[in-house]
């Protein structure tokens, strides 16, 4: 068995990572419920996360300005019955949707990894997080013209 797993288990309630099972006085490495084997790990306790939440909160602007006017402009149409979305305006605002929301999926899809980079990468990251931001309000505010 894992050094300490089972003294660390044998007083105190401990979730397993995979399916939540209570692991409290465990005897084995493995968890009964789901099977996966568990080891005894050391982690940081504060992850470095500053550099993923700008990113995140850059793409989230950038693609959250993006969905407020197209969810804007639908919920208008319908309740006015006016007909369909000008393509024209979908050719304004789903770009920056697309360019914003999927690295924004991508992101808090693989946040450990992105931890794991250097600081360097990470604050890159997010500079040109808030650069697609901006970009997508000045692609957005040249079609409006």
């Amino acid at each position: 068995m894992g050094f300490g797993l089972k003294e660390f288990l044998s007083d105190q309630d401990a979730a397993c990572p995979s399916c939540g099972y209570n692991l409290r006085g465990l005897t084995s490495q493995m968890c009964p419920e789901c099977q996966e084997h568990l080891v005894l790990g050391v982690r940081l306790a504060e992850p470095k996360l500053k550099a993923f939440i700008a990113t995140v909160l850059g793409l989230a602007v950038g693609g959250g300005f993006s969905a407020m006017l197209l969810g804007y402009v639908l919920v208008d149409k319908l309740a006015r019955s006016r007909g369909s979305v000008p393509p024209d305006f979908l050719q304004a605002v789903l770009p920056g949707l697309i360019v914003c929301g999927v690295p924004l999926a991508v992101l808090l899809n693989g946040r450990r990894t992105f931890c794991r980079w250097d600081g360097w990468i990470r604050i890159t990251c997010a500079v040109l997080a808030w650069l697609l931001a901006a970009g997508n309000l000045l692609y957005f505010t040249a079609f409006v013209r």
